[in-house]
């Protein structure tokens, strides 16, 4: 695959998180994607020898020939899932840069991941609503304020809130009942062809 098909097919998926620099998709809406961009995207992780349950996200740049495989293992047990690590590939210059964010207790956080499935998905009105509270308490009103873990909670904070097990309650209330984590999906495995990348890390 070379960039103009890259970025042509990119430019053609319908569904994801929109940025105007990247898609982002869960491996799990791959399948609704056409089939030569998901079949190049695992045929990335398979060069780097990036295990399959090593990622979750695919960010797909929307100008360059570029995308990152990103680590959310906590994406269907956790409202905001934190960000464990990122490996970005510049398919140009065939080398790839790995962060982990581990250590940090600020890491990049994860919202609005219903954007990221396919509305046909059994977590997609879950995580809708989950947004919506977001929405509803006003959190989302500055985009800038929401990336990272502390200035989320903090957010959370100054707007009256608390979250407990994930979901918003109002600070000075405390919920009647107990509200369960969602279960892990199990994701359909998707077969991969081999291809023959050389990669460069840097």
């Amino acid at each position: 695959m070379d960039a103009p098909q890259f970025t042509a097919l990119v430019g053609n998926i319908t569904l994801g998180k929109k940025l105007p620099d990247a898609v982002y998709l869960h491996k799990a809406a791959l399948s609704e994607v056409e089939q030569t961009l998901a079949n190049f995207i695992h045929a990335v992780a398979t060069a780097l020898k990036i295990e399959d349950n090593q990622w979750d996200i695919a960010k797909l740049s929307r100008n360059e020939f570029r995308l990152s495989l990103l680590a959310y293992p906590t994406f269907f047990t956790e409202s905001y899932p934190s960000l464990h690590r990122s490996v970005t590939v510049d398919l140009n210059k065939l080398s790839h840069r790995v962060i982990n964010y581990n250590d940090t207790d600020n890491p990049p956080i994860l919202h609005r991941k219903e954007t990221m499935l396919s509305k046909h998905h059994q977590c997609y009105k879950e995580f809708q609503a989950i947004t919506q509270e977001g929405e509803n308490a006003g959190l989302y009103d500055n985009s800038r304020m929401i990336g990272f873990k502390q200035s989320w909670l903090r957010l959370i904070e100054q707007h009256g809130y608390s979250l407990i097990d994930g979901r918003l309650f109002k600070a000075h209330q405390s919920p009647q009942i107990q509200i369960n984590a969602p279960q892990k999906a199990r994701l359909t495995d998707i077969k991969r062809p081999l291809y023959d990348m050389n990669f460069q890390h840097r």
